[in-house]
């Protein structure tokens, strides 16, 4: 007789079994300073200083804006640009280096200054960090080359197509991101790329944000894949939102499309943001050509 465990209890008032939450992570390896996707996308990840507007006249911001039109029409086809902003509660780290750069043997001098420390660290103070992604994918013939079925038959030995296929994805994402880097220096902002132990760290905390801030990651071992490696918590699933590691996530849809939106606009939703949040803009630039051709169909259709 077959035992009946809870599982199958379970599955027997469930329609589908939901994958685990980890299986749906895009997230094979992190090596030579990229992220790579287990569909063979590359990328890369830049930590940007960017520019105050608040002190910059119209003239200025509009120019601005003109800068960050041409940067976004640089894109090349078959490339994702993602600019994220995380928003996080205070800033210890800017108050204790304040602390440090004050000096004082007078013991009233130290009240002063324990005060002002305390006062700092109630008041409402943000800590934004802006970061951007540059993502290519994968080339069909690559893609092919890997197929489980050629690796078993005819090429045994995968390692010298793999690392050929790998150092080629990497240097065109090299020179995607170098030329982009350079457009968007034009608007003042500053990137720096980050290494392998800090692409691991980020994705830690993005993915395990409770844990985060009381346990460092552990290990990478690049002989297994990374999301077996980095995801330490089950997510729940409910109707309205998902559950992660003591924060709620709920996805909000616009009734109503704007018929435009500016740099204004942006701004001003971003200054009304509260912390902890992430603001993450996702930039798809499609083949143009096959864009156009289906475009063409489209309104041939119509007609």
């Amino acid at each position: 007789m077959p035992k009946i465990s809870p599982v199958i209890i379970r599955r027997l008032f469930q329609n589908e079994a939901l994958p685990g939450f980890h299986t749906l992570a895009n997230l094979w390896a992190v090596e030579d300073d990229a992220a790579i996707g287990l569909d063979l996308s590359f990328s890369f990840v830049y930590e940007l200083t960017t520019p105050d507007l608040t002190t910059k006249s119209e003239a200025e911001i509009a120019e601005y804006v003109q800068h960050a039109k041409n940067f976004l029409n640089t894109i090349p086809d078959n490339t994702v640009v993602q600019f994220f902003v995380q928003y996080r509660h205070g800033d210890d780290g800017l108050i204790r280096r304040y602390r440090d750069t004050i000096k004082t043997s007078d013991e009233i001098g130290e009240l002063i200054i324990a005060a002002k420390e305390e006062f700092l660290s109630t008041l409402f103070i943000q800590n934004r960090k802006y970061y951007m992604a540059i993502t290519i994918s994968a080339v069909a013939a690559d893609l092919k080359k890997l197929d489980a079925g050629f690796f078993k038959i005819v090429l045994k030995d995968h390692k010298p197509v793999s690392r050929e296929i790998h150092e080629k994805a990497s240097s065109r994402l090299t020179g995607i991101s170098e030329m982009l880097t350079s457009q968007i220096k034009f608007l003042g902002v500053a990137p720096v790329k980050l290494n392998n132990n800090q692409l691991l760290s980020l994705l830690y905390r993005h993915l395990n944000p409770s844990r985060g801030d009381l346990l460092p990651p552990s290990a990478y071992n690049p002989g297994k894949t990374l999301r077996s490696q980095i995801f330490f918590n089950a997510c729940e699933n409910a109707f309205d939102y998902v559950y992660l590691d003591g924060f709620y996530y709920r996805a909000v849809n616009l009734f109503i499309r704007p018929e435009e939106v500016d740099a204004a606009m942006l701004m001003n939703f971003m200054a009304h943001l509260l912390p902890d949040a992430d603001l993450s803009i996702a930039l798809h630039a499609g083949n143009q050509e096959a864009m156009l051709r289906d475009l063409h169909i489209t309104d041939s259709v119509a007609r």
